[in-house]
């Protein structure tokens, strides 16, 4: 006595899928998975690899080091030479002095603890020298940056990053001149980077100047890592011989402490990531060679499905069904799967990426926001489109 209830049937294209799950979840298993674990891995090749350096001019960017005989040849037959940190009086001089470069600066990371205005909270910062920001072509949106005068003076300013002044200070537009206590010392903050700014070879959310008085260039503590932005026009190997007489009139200045003193310039780029780029590569052949795995296997499933229904095709052509209707109810299956597929995808391959960064996060820390690239997924999406 209740209500006549019509059920309509789902369109076939729509059906095939459904009424083939174990085909189905294996097809769908089998992409996916080759499509997260390309998608996470190509990512970071992309990132680090292929991508220029979020600076102006990166390729004219450098990371400059100190080095000392490692006492065995390579195979050329020269010294090795074992890098090392600066002294603040090498990358004074080197800064003064050097003709192959534009700009040198240096800097000494930290961790510092800021106090006040809410619960104190260690956090990653660096002392930098004048000229730091500019060396990378970097800008603030507040206030100024470092000067000379800063380093001469002391101490008592601060550079704060974007995040910081969100996550602490509500994004107060009159932050600059704003006091803070960083490690029990007040300082001034005076200016703010943009949002987008980030170190990619050092984390941080504060700098301060490096003091460079006379006890701190009489110093030979070596602490301090080179940046340099190099001439346009200027080579590798001329870089190398303007730093290298440099470092000569120090060392005949001071042959005790610089006496055996070398140099090392390296493409920041490389210096960043030239370590992990055999591991990436070898990493996406691997994934490469996983997906071509997945894509045989899933033709070998589509051809032992279509055998298995070629009865009820030879039945329904002979019924009068058009050939050209299978064909479309075939890629419509396909189609349905492959999105499936790539939906999924693009879901563990999210969280491939999120694994990877949480077991290195060193690794990640010039991606800004852990996610995948856009283009990837695009460019996945149009490879397994064509397949489907």
């Amino acid at each position: 006595g209740g209500p006549a209830v019509m059920l309509v049937p789902l369109p076939a294209p729509a059906r095939g899928p459904g009424r083939r799950p174990v085909f189905t979840v294996l097809s769908v298993a089998l992409m996916s998975r080759g499509i997260g674990a390309v998608a996470a891995i190509f990512t970071v090749v992309n990132a680090t690899l292929l991508k220029p350096l979020p600076y102006q001019d990166p390729t004219q960017l450098y990371r400059l080091s100190g080095a000392e005989p490692a006492g065995v040849k390579t195979a050329a037959g020269r010294d090795s030479m074992t890098p090392f940190a600066l002294s603040w009086f090498q990358l004074s001089r080197w800064r003064d002095e050097s003709r192959a470069f534009e700009r040198i600066a240096g800097y000494t990371p930290a961790t510092m603890k800021l106090l006040g205005a809410g619960e104190p909270e260690p956090i990653q910062g660096a002392f930098v020298s004048a000229g730091f920001f500019e060396t990378l072509g970097a800008r603030p949106v507040l206030g100024a940056l470092f000067t000379r005068e800063h380093e001469r003076q002391g101490n008592g300013v601060a550079v704060i990053s974007y995040s910081l002044w969100q996550r602490r200070f509500a994004g107060n537009p009159q932050i600059v001149g704003t006091a803070i206590n960083v490690d029990d010392e007040p300082r001034a903050i005076i200016a703010v980077m943009p949002e987008d700014f980030r170190i990619v070879f050092q984390r941080g959310d504060i700098w301060t100047p490096m003091v460079l008085d006379a006890a701190q260039l009489n110093s030979v503590g070596r602490m301090v890592a080179g940046i340099g932005r190099m001439r346009q026009g200027t080579t590798l190997k001329d870089a190398e011989l303007d730093l290298a007489d440099v470092n000569a009139r120090i060392a005949a200045e001071r042959p005790a402490q610089y006496g055996r003193s070398g140099i090392i310039v390296q493409p920041l780029r490389e210096f960043i990531y030239g370590r992990a780029r055999t591991g990436l590569l070898v990493l996406l052949a691997a994934v490469l060679l996983l997906l071509a795995v997945a894509t045989v296997n899933v033709t070998s499933l589509t051809l032992a499905d279509a055998f298995a229904r070629r009865d009820a095709t030879m039945t329904r052509l002979a019924v009068g069904a058009s050939p050209v209707g299978i064909i479309r109810l075939r890629m419509t299956d396909a189609a349905l799967v492959t999105a499936a597929a790539l939906v999924l995808g693009v879901v563990l391959g999210q969280f491939g990426l999120a694994a990877l960064a949480a077991v290195q996060p060193d690794a990640f820390e010039g991606f800004g926001r852990i996610a995948l690239d856009p283009v990837v997924i695009v460019g996945v999406v149009a490879g397994w489109g064509s397949v489907g």
